[in-house]
């Protein structure tokens, strides 16, 4: 039996310009929420996505939205 061919999956809500105009608003407001960012790219002129969409771009374009621990690392060596 044959393999099927691999489907991309559902194209991506943003083109090329709206990639352009959503790194405009995480440059902007690096901090932001996705809703903070999803309604920045509204203003700019782009599209009305949903939260997930918002994030799924963001992903995409490789800026992660992970925050960074604030509390320094133990400085007490570990008993080896």
């Amino acid at each position: 039996m044959a393999e099927l061919p691999r489907h991309p999956g559902p194209a991506p809500h943003l083109d090329a310009a709206g990639d352009q105009v959503l790194l405009a608003c995480l440059a902007a407001q690096p901090d932001a929420t996705l809703a903070e960012i999803g309604q920045a790219l509204l203003v700019a002129g782009g599209p009305s996505l949903q939260r997930t969409a918002v994030w799924q771009a963001v992903e995409r374009l490789g800026w992660g939205r992970k925050k960074k621990a604030s509390t320094p690392p133990n400085a007490t060596p570990s008993a080896s």
